[in-house]
């Protein structure tokens, strides 16, 4: 994402959590922005579940004895007041979740970046981005079953273009491809017209230091350039 959203950024909304906040440590220890973080998954029975699996895994040599302390971790780094987990379903209130709109009347007066990996449910919010106007300074958001909804999302990147351009995408290498060798998740960042600043020719993907495999077994840096 382009370094120029770090002091834009007053709230980062993640919507999706799971065991990896590693974006929203890095935008945080970058801009001061507050964190709150939505996902009903992530409670006791996760825990339990993931500690179980990391043993496992430690005996098969795919993990590092450091995994098991990832509770730890996440008690550490959700332990103030501008940092929150909310165990809330994004989508629908019947659900008993929260829809985009709840989420713009608490945050809507501030600028807000959202960073979106819900697991198909984007595609039941995506149409209330647009309505944040300039106070969303950009999303970085995955796409899950590409070949089944390639037009919605392409509706999706024209919709926002004219004030929050599509400025990068990328395949998540481990979501498999479709018959056509197409990838079934694909990841973008859209950023706020007035902070891309100059465009440049669209390089050959992938970027060198920039895009990496989601898959890797070393975690890659987080970059903002």
């Amino acid at each position: 994402m382009p370094a120029s959203i770090i002091e834009q950024t007053e709230v980062l909304l993640g919507l999706g959590l799971c065991d990896d906040w590693r974006f929203e440590e890095a935008l945080r220890d970058r801009s001061g922005c507050s964190v709150v973080c939505f996902d009903h998954t992530v409670n006791t029975k996760f825990w339990v579940k993931l500690f179980a699996s990391n043993t496992l895994n430690i005996a098969k040599g795919t993990r590092s004895w450091g995994s098991l302390l990832r509770y730890l971790e996440y008690r550490r780094f959700f332990s103030s007041r501008d940092k929150i987990h909310r165990r809330q379903m994004i989508g629908y209130h019947g659900l008993g979740g929260v829809t985009l709109e709840d989420l713009r009347a608490e945050y809507g007066d501030r600028r807000v970046f959202f960073k979106i990996d819900i697991e198909g449910w984007e595609y039941r919010v995506i149409s209330d981005l647009p309505r944040w106007g300039d106070n969303l300074v950009g999303l970085a958001i995955e796409f899950h079953d590409v070949d089944l909804h390639r037009e919605r999302i392409s509706e999706f990147i024209e919709l926002m273009k004219p004030t929050h351009p599509l400025v990068h995408l990328h395949a998540n290498n481990i979501g498999g491809l479709d018959p056509s060798g197409d990838p079934l998740a694909i990841e973008a960042t859209f950023v706020r017209a007035d902070l891309i600043g100059d465009v440049e020719d669209t390089p050959k993907y992938p970027i060198a230091g920039l895009d990496f495999p989601n898959g890797a077994m070393a975690d890659p840096p987080l970059t903002f350039g």
